[in-house]
């Protein structure tokens, strides 16, 4: 059987599926074909995405480079503050374990409730955001 001549690659992975609908959105408004693989799963049951890698978005080989193109760029928008000690822009928002925990037991399902606190992924300084 021979090989597809314009194979769908993987452009990014993400654990939000808020995410990885924006960036299809982003590709489709500048004409480039994307498709979500295991957007459903995470709709129906978050806890498999772990296994999975998150909800894949994939374009066609063709399309690859403008594609990395929009995602590297709109990445940039989103990453705009960095950590006032290092100046590095792995930064991520905490998330309160309290809450997920608290929901977790009364409802059955881990509530995640995102804090004002922002944590550097190199060197683990941790400060209120703005």
């Amino acid at each position: 059987m021979p090989a597809p001549t314009n194979p769908l690659v993987q452009l990014r992975s993400s654990l939000a599926l808020e995410e990885a609908v924006t960036l299809k959105s982003a590709l489709d408004a500048a004409g480039i074909e994307a498709r979500l693989f295991d957007a459903d799963t995470a709709a129906t049951n978050w806890a498999y995405l772990f296994a999975l890698g998150g909800v894949r978005v994939m374009v066609f080989a063709s399309d690859y480079e403008a594609a990395a193109a929009i995602a590297d760029y709109d990445a940039r928008l989103e990453d705009d503050e960095t950590c006032p000690q290092c100046r590095s822009a792995r930064i991520v928002r905490k998330k309160s374990l309290i809450g997920a925990v608290a929901g977790l037991l009364v409802a059955g399902v881990p509530l995640v409730k995102r804090t004002r606190n922002m944590r550097c992924l190199h060197c683990r300084h941790v400060w209120e955001a703005a």
